[in-house]
């Protein structure tokens, strides 16, 4: 796990305080998740399935896919859930 992960997309994705950040090569801010979207607090932990990017944060973690060319939030869970 990681802070900074790239997806295949050429995505670069970067946790912090307040969520998740993805930039494009140019270092352009072309997606930023934050609570409600998903489980707040510092986004500390960057992972690449087969499927998307799970990005856990203090309070829980969200599942990023893929749909349609545009990154969305497919699942979120819940520290006190797993």
């Amino acid at each position: 796990s990681a802070m900074i992960v790239k997806t295949d997309d050429g995505l670069v994705w970067a946790g912090h305080d307040k969520g998740v950040s993805a930039f494009d090569s140019s270092f352009n801010e072309e997606i930023r998740l934050e609570a409600p979207e998903i489980p707040a607090g510092r986004v500390n932990t960057l992972y690449t399935d087969e499927k998307g990017l799970w990005a856990g944060s203090q309070e829980g973690a969200a599942h990023l896919s893929r749909k349609n060319g545009k990154w969305e939030v497919s699942s979120t869970r819940k520290a006190d859930s797993g």
